[in-house]
């Protein structure tokens, strides 16, 4: 429940790779938000004209707040090395505090604005105090959308916008939020449908989903403690915490849903074979879970190894992937596959094969293994083979 999505930036790249190399230097340089800049830009309702004395008035009056901020930053110096800072710290020292009281409590800078020639255009960018990925960052991108920019456009004719690479990727991850639930919804959905035909029972499908489901939570349960709350990251070779990239719930579950599908089913096929044959529900249990266990946990190891693996690549992202993955596929092949599921059907009994006699004489007969379809070719062909009875007299 305390997954929340973000986006990635190349902070989280082991110090190796000259990409992060890079993004530090940067940071260090220019501050963390030069590295994701928010572009905005503004449609004129007018076309701008140039107007040389609002440029002279706007020239004087930068180099009046020049000379203010030189000026604080002289008496700050002054009051510093006075008790005993070092010249150099002391100026620094006094810089940044000048910077920090005159810059607005989130945004480090902004470029002038730039016009298109038709002067119907203007675009300009804002340097964030925070990095990319950081929550910060989202929170200043809303803020501007919905409160600083409306009140600084109220009553004129602009229309702005906030772009730009780190705002595009706080769309994508509120876009994906959105809509998750609903592709969840679709998938167990149309898996039930699916299920109902081929086992032709009602609450086979409906224990099915939930079964896959919580291997899915248990997925993303373990990606949120690991990275996003940063326990054991270091292990990994993280640095701390990691924002959970936007699309890795999306395709873990579309990936987990599918493999947690396919043990479903293959223990699903054999237990109904065997209720078909003695009757008993609780024997097919047993039965069907003792002939396929074994090849469930030994494809479920193999998995778990292969993305185990993921966890040597240096991104973080692959790390999730990895992670997620593999624990997920290890519980649902344990816990859930060969405990919580024969347990439950045990518990239902004959109930866990029950289909309404109207709804059985509706849905078409489907077989997963062609089961019934081999049957009926080779009764007919065994009555080909038999010679003709002869005619009673």
């Amino acid at each position: 429940m305390n997954l929340d999505l973000g986006s990635s930036d190349n902070g989280e790249l082991p110090k190796s790779t000259t990409a992060r190399q890079a993004y530090d230097l940067i940071t260090e340089g220019f501050g963390p938000g030069a590295n994701g800049p928010l572009l905005v830009s503004v449609t004129l309702g007018k076309p701008a004209k140039p107007d040389q004395k609002q440029l002279d008035d706007l020239n004087k009056k930068q180099k009046q707040q020049n000379q203010q901020t030189s000026q604080q930053e002289q008496q700050l110096t002054a009051q510093l090395e006075a008790e005993g800072v070092p010249p150099d710290q002391a100026q620094s020292q006094a810089k940044q505090q000048v910077q920090k009281q005159a810059a607005p409590a989130h945004i480090k800078a902004v470029s002038p604005a730039t016009v298109d020639p038709a002067g119907t255009a203007a675009v300009f960018t804002a340097i964030p105090k925070t990095a990319p990925a950081d929550t910060a960052t989202e929170d200043l991108v809303q803020r501007l959308r919905s409160d600083v920019i409306p009140k600084a456009i109220k009553g004129t004719d602009l229309t702005a916008n906030v772009g730009g690479q780190t705002a595009g990727y706080i769309d994508l991850a509120q876009r994906i939020a959105d809509k998750l639930p609903q592709m969840i919804a679709i998938v167990v959905a149309l898996s039930c449908v699916v299920l109902l035909l081929a086992f032709r029972s009602l609450l086979l499908p409906l224990k099915a989903a939930v079964a896959n489901l919580l291997s899915v939570a248990a997925a993303y349960g373990v990606v949120t403690f690991v990275f996003q709350e940063g326990h054991g990251a270091s292990l990994l070779g993280l640095d701390g915490p990691v924002p959970i990239a936007s699309y890795v719930p999306l395709l873990m579950f579309a990936i987990l849903f599918g493999l947690s599908m396919d043990y479903e089913v293959f223990l699903l096929t054999q237990i109904q074979e065997h209720y078909k044959q003695s009757g008993d529900p609780h024997d097919a249990v047993v039965r069907g879970l003792s002939s396929t266990g074994r090849v469930i946990t030994s494809a479920a190891l193999i998995m778990v190894f292969v993305f185990s693996s993921f966890v040597l690549n240096g991104n973080a992202i692959v790390k999730e992937f990895g992670i997620g993955l593999a624990a997920a596929i290890a519980i649902d092949a344990t816990i859930v596959r060969c405990l919580a599921v024969p347990a439950v059907m045990a518990l239902f009994g004959n109930a866990a094969w029950w289909l309404p006699r109207w709804l059985d004489r509706v849905l078409p007969p489907i077989s997963i293994e062609g089961g019934d379809y081999f049957a009926k070719r080779d009764k007919a062909q065994r009555q080909r083979d038999e010679p003709p009875v002869p005619a009673s007299v």
